[in-house]
């Protein structure tokens, strides 16, 4: 229902198209039995038509990528990328200004790490470190009201480096364990408004998480299963950390952000197989642990 003091008016119909086209030449090669490489080439073009008129110019664009995977022993493998993506879709939308438009928006990934197994690839090691940097990002601009005005506010730069690592296997014929961890250093750079490295919202440093299964494959517990599990989450900022006031963001300018505790969960489950049908059970946070998953900017 509508209030009484609202009311709709028909307005004339737009006509807007946006044409997209975008090739991708990639090759593989395996040099020897040491080493492959990996070569590609992706090619974008972005335009748009509204009312007959161009409304959209996102230009073109070639992105590079590189890739190779080195072996000097059999199951040891030393791995290595780098790969560029852009974004062309709002290349065309205006700043504040309502005449200079956002330009393009480029991601560049570099990772290097290893993958190794061993018994007979009954355990698996993974271990990678990564570099990733996203340049030219934007935000909506907004009125005192919250209400979108459809023109942008330049964000900077953002980086993102840090390392995963993963153990994953059969310790036993009938035990499956997998152990993660995973380190991430976020910042923003370069920016009008975010203070010079600091962590996007509700970002955190450390992450962590295990998982051990146990199945039974003979007597009266045949079929069954059961396992354990950890995930623990390290304090990440509950707000951002700028300058001056973002238009129409409620957000305190100068003031470093408040933390959100760290928190660790521990998970059980236990399984049962009938044929082929299969029934899980899960008890989650066993020991009721508190732990604040999100929030509302500026609340």
């Amino acid at each position: 229902n509508l209030a009484p003091n609202v009311q709709l008016t028909n307005g004339d119909p737009v006509i807007s198209r946006d044409y997209s086209y975008r090739l991708l030449l990639q090759e593989l090669m395996t040099i020897n039995e040491y080493l492959k490489l990996s070569l590609g080439l992706r090619y974008s073009q972005m335009s748009g038509l509204n009312e007959n008129t161009i409304s959209t110019n996102g230009g073109s664009v070639w992105d590079p990528l590189f890739g190779l995977i080195l072996t000097p022993y059999k199951n040891l493998n030393f791995f290595a990328s780098y790969t560029t993506t852009t974004s062309l879709r709002g290349a065309g939308n205006l700043l504040e200004d309502k005449v200079t438009q956002i330009g393009a928006t480029r991601e560049k990934q570099i990772e290097a790490g290893i993958k190794a197994e061993w018994f007979d690839n009954r355990l698996r090691f993974n271990a990678t470190l990564f570099h990733i940097l996203n340049n030219n990002l934007t935000y909506a601009a907004l009125d005192d009201a919250g209400r979108n005005t459809g023109y942008y506010i330049k964000a900077g730069n953002l980086k993102r480096k840090g390392v995963e690592l993963e153990l994953t296997g059969k310790i036993l014929r009938n035990m499956d364990a997998v152990i993660g961890y995973s380190y991430l250093d976020a910042g923003y750079h370069d920016s009008p408004y975010y203070h010079e490295g600091s962590t996007p919202m509700n970002v955190a440093n450390h992450m962590a998480n295990s998982w051990l299964n146990y199945s039974f494959f003979e007597g009266f517990l045949r079929d069954l299963s059961i396992g354990a599990g950890v995930y623990y989450v390290g304090e990440r900022p509950f707000a951002e950390y700028t300058y001056q006031i973002l238009p129409g963001h409620n957000v305190q300018p100068n003031i470093k952000p408040f933390l959100a505790d760290s928190y660790t969960t521990v998970n059980l489950q236990a399984g049962y197989r009938m044929n082929k049908v299969q029934l899980r059970f899960f008890f989650n946070n066993i020991f009721n642990s508190k732990g604040y998953t999100s929030y509302y900017r500026g609340g």
